[in-house]
């Protein structure tokens, strides 16, 4: 599991890039913030986006994912 924002389409780091991406870049804070940490809590475990293997060239593209 990656955790991704829909708004900016960036794979999220997660325990601390999760609060660090929403503050930083959508200058999100108070209850807001809180309840996106607390959603990717309860998603967990999230890997690292930069540590999860890409797919084989050829493999069927990830449903929830566009293609661009």
């Amino acid at each position: 599991r990656v955790l991704l924002c829909v708004s900016c389409r960036v794979a999220i780091r997660p325990d601390d890039g999760i609060r660090l991406h929403f503050w930083r870049t959508h200058r999100l804070k108070g209850e807001a913030l809180g309840q996106i940490v607390d959603y990717s809590h309860a998603a967990e475990p999230i890997a690292n986006p930069y540590t999860v293997p890409l797919p084989a060239d050829g493999s069927p593209h990830i449903e929830q994912l566009p293609v661009i």
